[in-house]
C-alpha cells in the first residue's frame, strides 16, 4: 500500500508542476501584452476581444498591421492586443499563439505568418466557441476555415516583372534570392509570373540562389555574398523578403557594387527605407500593411456574423522608388 502511495504522491507532484509551467507560460503572455490593448476613451473594456500575432522578425510590418487593425476596430468597438515579436513571437510558434487566442476566448486573431507549410485552423475555447481567424502573409491551402488576406501572388509576380522592364538598360540575367524553405513554392509561383510577363525579344536568364541562414555576419550565407560578388555588371537581384533586400544592398555595398547591380525587393522595413532613400536599392514593392489590417478587422467580424462568405478585396501594392528614380 506504502508503494502505492508513493506512486499517487510522485503523480500529484508530477501534475502540478505542470499546471504550473502551463499557467507560468501563459500568465507571462499575458503580463507581456496587457500594455497593448486599445481600451475605449473614457477607459471602459470594449465589447470584442481581437489579436495581432506572429513571428515575424520584421516588426515594422506587425505594427503598422496592428496600428490598422485597431483603427477598425474603433467601430466595432472592439480591443485589439498586439503580440509583437521583439517580446513574445521570436520564440513562439504560430501554434501556440493560437492556443494563447483560445486560452484568453478572444473574439478574433489575425496571425502573420512567412511559413507557407504552416497549416492554421480556428482555435477552440473552453467554452466550446471558435476563435475566428485571419492568415496574412503567405497562405496554405489547407488552411481550415479561415481566412487568407494578401497580395495576389502572381500580381505580385506581374508588378516585379514591370518593375524590371522599366530599368535601363534591362538586365540580361535576374538572380532571384530564395534563402529560406519557408516560402518556396510561393516564390516558385511569383518566379512564373514573372516570365510570363516578359514579350519575345526581351528573354533574359532567370537564376535561383538558394542560401539558408548561416552564422555568417548578417546571419546570411557567404555562398550567396560570394556569388553576388561574381555579377555581371547590368544584373538584377531580386528579393523577396525584406531581410533579403537589406541583405542584398549591404552585400553590394561591402563589394563596391552599388553602381553595378539592380537590386529590386519585396516587403518593406525602416532598413529597407533607408537604402531606398540612398538609392542604394532600385524599388520595392510591397503592401499596404495598414489597410490588410483594416480588412482583416471586417473579415473577423463577418466571419463571426455570416461564416467565411466571399473574400476580402486584394489589398493595394505599392511600389516605393529609390532616390535615383524619384
Amino acid at each position: 500500500m506504502k508503494k502505492y502511495s508513493g506512486y499517487i504522491l510522485i503523480f500529484i507532484a508530477v501534475l502540478i508542476a505542470a499546471v504550473g509551467c502551463f499557467t507560468a507560460y501563459y500568465t507571462n503572455i499575458i503580463i507581456r501584452t496587457a500594455g497593448t490593448a486599445a481600451r475605449s476613451g473614457d477607459g471602459g473594456q470594449r465589447s470584442y476581444h481581437l489579436l495581432v500575432a506572429g513571428t515575424r522578425e520584421d516588426a515594422d510590418f506587425l505594427q503598422k498591421l496592428y496600428e490598422g487593425a485597431a483603427r477598425a476596430a474603433e467601430s466595432y468597438d472592439a480591443a485589439v492586443e498586439l503580440l509583437t515579436p521583439t517580446t513574445l513571437a521570436q520564440n513562439v510558434s504560430i501554434q501556440s499563439l493560437l492556443d494563447y487566442a483560445a486560452y484568453v476566448c478572444a473574439d478574433g486573431i489575425i496571425v502573420y505568418t512567412e511559413d507557407e507549410n504552416i497549416v492554421v485552423t480556428e482555435p477552440v475555447t473552453v467554452r466550446n466557441t471558435n476563435v475566428a481567424v485571419a492568415v496574412v502573409g503567405t497562405d496554405n491551402e489547407k488552411n481550415g476555415g479561415v481566412y487568407f488576406i494578401g497580395a495576389d501572388t502572381a500580381e505580385l509576380g506581374h508588378t516585379v516583372a514591370r518593375t524590371i522592364l522599366g530599368v535601363e538598360p534591362r538586365p540580361n540575367i535576374i538572380y532571384a534570392i530564395e534563402n529560406t524553405d519557408k516560402n518556396k513554392a510561393t516564390v516558385r509561383k511569383m518566379l512564373a509570373a514573372v516570365r510570363e510577363t516578359f514579350v519575345p525579344p526581351y528573354a533574359p536568364q532567370i537564376r535561383i540562389l538558394s542560401g539558408k541562414n548561416g552564422a555568417e555576419p548578417g546571419g546570411r550565407n557567404q555562398r550567396i555574398r560570394s556569388e553576388i560578388a561574381e555579377m555581371e555588371a547590368g544584373s538584377a537581384v531580386v528579393c523577396f523578403s525584406a531581410d533579403d533586400t537589406v541583405f542584398a544592398a549591404q552585400t553590394v555595398i561591402d563589394f563596391n557594387m552599388t553602381e553595378r547591380i539592380t537590386i529590386i525587393g519585396l516587403y518593406e522595413n525602416s532598413e529597407t527605407q533607408k537604402y531606398l532613400d540612398r538609392g542604394i536599392i532600385h524599388t520595392v514593392i510591397s503592401v499596404d500593411a495598414e489597410e490588410i489590417g483594416e480588412q482583416a478587422v471586417a473579415a473577423l467580424f463577418r466571419r463571426n456574423e455570416n461564416g467565411y462568405e466571399g473574400l476580402p478585396a486584394a489589398p493595394t501594392i505599392r511600389v516605393l522608388n529609390g532616390a535615383n528614380r524619384r
